[in-house]
């Protein structure tokens, strides 16, 4: 179960995050060899994201440019102003190897599970 290895944090207090941010919704994926997650977070250009992670603590935030539009009508919302979404990261986790993608406003992370951390058979002599 992911709970144990990677447990989502919505509480962002401590570290100065805008308290008004949408907190995307994310998918968790877990196999053999990685991690992965994707969050959904239209309306945002790959260099007004941000992550970050530190003491096992994955951030991903966002601030946005302020459109000044004039709509006559206005029925639908193409993406927040700021976002923010954290992750504890309970799991050795090869951090030099992470990798994101940006591609239709669902940003996809990649998290290798460090080779000591993978479950391995122990010979007995």
């Amino acid at each position: 179960m992911y709970n144990h290895l990677l447990a989502t944090r919505r509480s962002h207090d401590k570290t100065g995050a805008n308290k008004n941010a949408y907190h995307p919704q994310a998918n968790i994926i877990e196999n053999e060899n990685e991690w992965k997650l994707e969050l959904l977070i239209p309306g945002f250009d790959k260099s007004e994201i941000k992550m970050s992670i530190d003491n096992g603590l994955l951030v991903i935030s966002a601030e946005g440019r302020e459109v000044d539009t004039k709509y006559r009508r206005h029925e639908f919302h193409s993406g927040a102003k700021s976002v923010y979404r954290s992750f504890k990261l309970n799991h050795k986790i090869d951090t030099e190897k992470i990798g994101a993608e940006l591609s239709n406003g669902i940003l996809s992370i990649t998290l290798p599970i460090a080779e000591e951390a993978k479950a391995r058979e122990i010979s007995i002599s």
